[in-house]
């Protein structure tokens, strides 16, 4: 294949035949959600070609939940969660625990209609 796909048709063709031969996919963030690994992880690990992908995009790529678990099963794994793994393999660890992501509350901006600039408003907020 080569990339970048100009025709979109196409693009959809080639996912949908991807699809039919491989199984489902899911991106890479989807991916770093069902298996706790963290997404820069997966994304080195797919530019890197140590989990097969599906460049559907520039940059956007599809993974196999399967790939992405065997490749977590390997014992040349430098991701904390496969030494995790190990370790409690090993009997030095109860449980291995996956990352969980932050979750940030939403910020709701502040209305300001004032004589001085936004910025000295803000430094004298902030004293």
């Amino acid at each position: 294949m080569t990339y970048p796909v100009q025709d979109e048709k196409e693009a959809v063709h080639r996912v949908e035949q991807a699809l039919a031969q491989y199984g489902p996919f899911v991106s890479l963030a989807e991916a770093a959600r069902q298996t706790g690994v963290h997404l820069a992880t997966l994304a080195d690990a797919v530019r890197h070609q140590r989990i097969p992908a599906l460049r559907v995009q520039k940059q956007r790529w599809l993974v196999r939940i399967s790939a992405v678990q065997a490749y977590l099963s390997q014992d040349n794994l430098d991701s904390s969660l496969a030494l995790a793994n190990r370790l409690k393999a090993n009997g030095l660890l109860d449980e291995a625990q996956t990352h969980t992501p932050r979750v940030f509350a939403k910020v709701q901006p502040v209305n300001y209609a004032g004589d001085r600039t936004l910025s000295e408003w803000i430094t004298e907020e902030r004293r």
